[in-house]
């Protein structure tokens, strides 16, 4: 509960984003980044949500490098064969990106134009 003393504070301070680029592992991560805050300006909380995807797309690039020659097979405990589980868990942040980008509701149509041809796949799109 409560008390009337805090009631009366009013709102808690605005966080502001420390000034500069997050550092991220990645190029994929740095270069949506760069993409998307030069394409729009984002309020602080798009920020943080745009910084939430850019990990995102770090964790499915290491994972993605793990997985590049793993066998997709394993065995299970009772000596079945079970998919290997790094891809349960590169499925699960792929669908976090997703769902992060979704939610900043970018228009997409609207803001880039179609990449270059030697910019490399688009890791990003929704």
């Amino acid at each position: 509960m409560k008390s009337a003393s805090s009631a009366s504070r009013g709102p808690s301070p605005v966080r502001t984003l420390p000034t500069g680029s997050p550092q991220f592992d990645h190029p994929s991560a740095t270069r949506l980044w760069a993409d998307v805050t030069d394409a729009y300006d984002l309020a602080v909380h798009e920020l943080l949500i745009l910084e939430a995807a850019c990990r995102e797309q770090d964790i499915i690039d290491r994972l993605d490098a793990e997985l590049q020659y793993a066998p997709l097979m394993s065995k299970g405990s009772m000596g079945q064969d079970v998919a290997n589980p790094l891809l349960g868990e590169v499925r699960q942040h792929r669908a976090e990106f997703n769902r992060l980008l979704k939610s900043l509701d970018l228009d997409t149509a609207g803001a880039a134009a179609a990449p270059a041809a030697d910019s490399g796949p688009s890791v990003w799109a929704v």
